[in-house]
Formats: C-alpha cells, sequence, structure tokens
C-alpha cells in the first residue's frame, strides 16, 4: 500500500475518531459554547498529534492540513446540532416555569402589575442563574420574549384594565 492511500484512511479514522470522542463528551457533560470549544480544540489537538507520530512520507503537512479541515467542519455541525440540542432543552425549561405564570394571570391571581412584572423577573433571574454562558441567556431572552407576547396576549390588557389609576401611575413612575 501506497503512503498517500494509508495517510487517507488514517485521515479518516482519526476524523471518525474525534466525532465519536466529541460527540461522546458532550452528550455525558453539559457544556456551554465555551466549553464545547474548549473540548474541541483540546481533542483537534491530539488528534493533529497522533496523526503526525504515526503519518508516512515527505508531504505529511499537506494530509495535516486535510485533516485539521475536516475536524474544523467536523466541529462546526456538532456545534450547530448542539446549539439546536441547546435551544430546545432552554425551551422546554421555560416553558415549564411560565405554566405557572400563565395559570396565575389566567385565573387573575395578580392583584398588581408589579406582583406580575417581580414573577416574570423571578422566573428570568432563576433561569440566568442556572445558564449563565452568553449563548443561553440570549437564546433564553430571545424565547422568553416571544412566549410572553404571545401567551399572555390580552390577558395582560385585562389586568392593566381592571388596575386602579393609582396603581398605573405607580407602574408608570417606576423603573422595573
Amino acid at each position: 500500500m501506497g503512503r498517500e492511500f494509508i495517510n487517507k484512511i488514517f485521515i479518516i479514522e482519526l476524523s471518525d475518531r474525534y466525532e465519536t470522542e466529541i460527540r461522546t463528551e458532550l452528550r455525558d457533560k453539559n457544556l456551554t459554547q465555551p466549553e464545547i470549544k474548549k473540548a474541541h480544540k483540546a481533542k483537534r489537538t491530539e488528534m493533529l498529534e497522533i496523526f503526525r507520530k504515526r503519518a508516512m512520507g515527505d508531504d505529511v503537512k499537506e494530509y495535516e492540513e486535510q485533516l485539521n479541515t475536516i475536524l474544523k467542519q467536523k466541529y462546526e455541525v456538532i456545534k450547530k446540532s448542539q446549539c439546536d440540542e441547546m435551544r430546545e432543552v432552554l425551551r422546554e425549561v421555560f416553558d415549564k416555569k411560565l405554566e405557572e405564570f400563565n395559570e396565575k394571570l389566567e385565573n387573575k391571581e395578580y392583584k398588581s402589575y408589579i406582583d406580575l412584572v417581580s414573577d416574570l423577573k423571578t422566573i428570568k433571574l432563576d433561569l440566568e442563574k442556572d445558564y449563565t454562558d452568553d449563548f443561553s441567556r440570549d437564546v433564553l431572552h430571545e424565547y422568553m420574549f416571544q412566549k410572553l407576547a404571545s401567551s399572555t396576549e390580552g390577558l395582560v390588557d385585562d389586568l392593566i384594565s381592571n388596575l386602579s389609576q393609582d396603581s398605573v401611575y405607580f407602574f408608570l413612575k417606576w423603573d422595573f
């Protein structure tokens, strides 16, 4: 077998190994985006070192670049799927938190807009405490806004119309 063939087979084996190991690591741990990137870099470095030790021929650098390119492509695919999965998890978590809020809203348990805003802030802070990375927070904020806008339509209007003028004035006067 020629060196070229062996190096190409080795690239395929190492790229498959990278994908298997990185997906296993991501599945076993709940990693943030920066941690995923760090795991990728460590695993990519490991695969490139293995390749350098076992590759054959004078044109090893060319094959190393091919492996590096393939690993980066696999990382982008994995990162995108991880982001999609994280979005889904965050949506499920927020939906569970929102159920109680919507129930209180529908049952007209909020006596003031301040109580309503206080509950929303509590939900937001609880979620931000558990999901601290920028990606998760951005996804949460985006989804919270969309979900609240669609699920509370009309209910908040009813609450506001039932409040006294003093409560509305108080709400408008204070910055939450």
